[in-house]
């Protein structure tokens, strides 16, 4: 589930001087308190109406929150009205382009991008423009790609993939999203968009993609090859945009994503205890892993933690871990499992990684 970091958010850009009268509500932006956030600069706004501050600033909010249909009246307000396309009007830019990519407008958004990416004044959100364009295949470095568009999930093949792999791939594709949507409970508001590369040498020269598997969440956009699991490649937009996880407990999110590929068959304590091996990590330790996931190697954390996540499954059921993922902490885990449950499973897990 590595990703980029959110291109959106970009809190340390945010203006050195902050309006003194809304410093309160960005100082709950950057601690992440998005409702808080708008909970104090909706009233504000009823106030004074063409406030560009508080209109950039809610339409902001509102998109990182993911409840961008709500966003646009309040970005297009900005973007559209009076006043100095400043660090403000650069930001209102950059996230309306988020919600015509959400609505499916995806000419819209490579224009509204397109332009943020080249336009001097908006040189505020340029690099973030040109992230978005490439992660989200908007790119002219897509131009030649073949698209299947599903019922669920839009995919662009790069050249070279076959026919019957594409047709094969999107079929798949579709399938697998039906499969995690009764898994979550739910299924995100907007389908996926996947983008299929030939290897990772490509991707990684094209489109900077650190691995592929890839995501990226908050534009639900997926980056793979036809060959890799692709359950686990979109279960991280499950978890982002149904589950909603309040902290970012990575060893467990992974995990999930992990049980999500639609494996059979498998052995994945296994796997773990390979991996772990293969990582020259002798000591099992979860809770350590599960409160600081760089405590682990990158390589390891995938393969041990999906281990350790199908135990939860199937000890503890599929309702108490989608309960937990909504707050992934070692500290609601025990509030769900039980204290001595919960102690038990690691135990137990412990054990058998120790085993080999």
């Amino acid at each position: 589930m590595r990703r980029l970091a959110l291109v959106v958010v970009l809190v340390g850009l945010l203006a050195p001087a902050v309006q003194a009268q809304h410093a309160d509500l960005y100082d709950l932006y950057q601690k992440r308190d998005l409702q808080g956030c708008l909970d104090g600069a909706l009233p504000r706004l009823a106030q004074t109406p063409e406030d560009r501050d508080l209109n950039q600033l809610i339409g902001r909010c509102l998109v990182e929150s993911g409840r961008p249909g709500e966003a646009r009246p309040y970005l297009e307000k900005v973007v559209n009205g009076q006043g100095l396309r400043d660090w403000r009007y650069a930001f209102a830019f950059l996230n309306l382009g988020i919600v015509q990519w959400w609505a499916g407008d995806r000419d819209g958004a490579r224009a509204t991008w397109s332009t943020a990416a080249t336009d001097p004044r908006l040189d505020a959100v340029a690099r973030s423009a040109q992230t978005n364009l490439l992660m989200s295949g908007l790119a002219d470095a897509y131009a030649d790609w073949t698209t299947i568009a599903g019922q669920h999930v839009h995919c662009l093949f790069a050249p070279g993939i076959a026919a019957g792999d594409r047709d094969a791939f999107a079929r798949k594709a579709d399938e697998t999203w039906v499969r995690l949507a009764a898994f979550f409970g739910g299924a995100p508001d907007r389908g996926a968009e996947v983008l299929i590369w030939p290897d990772a040498a490509t991707a990684t020269r094209v489109a900077a993609v650190p691995v592929l598997g890839y995501n990226y969440a908050e534009l639900w956009v997926v980056h793979t090859l036809v060959e890799l699991p692709l359950g686990r490649d979109l279960a991280p937009l499950f978890l982002r945009w149904v589950s909603r996880p309040t902290e970012p407990a990575r060893f467990l999110l992974e995990g999930v994503a992990e049980v999500c590929d639609g494996r059979t068959g498998v052995d994945r304590v296994a796997e773990a205890r390979a991996a772990l091996a293969g990582a020259g990590i002798t000591e099992v330790d979860v809770p350590r892993w599960w409160q600081d996931h760089r405590t682990m190697p990158w390589l390891a954390l995938r393969p041990v933690s999906g281990a350790f996540a199908q135990v939860l499954l199937d000890r503890g059921g599929k309702d108490n871990l989608l309960l937990l993922l909504h707050k992934p902490s070692y500290a609601r885990a025990r509030e769900i499992y039980g204290t001595e449950q919960l102690e038990a499973i690691i135990a137990d897990f412990t054990a058998a990684l120790s085993a080999g």
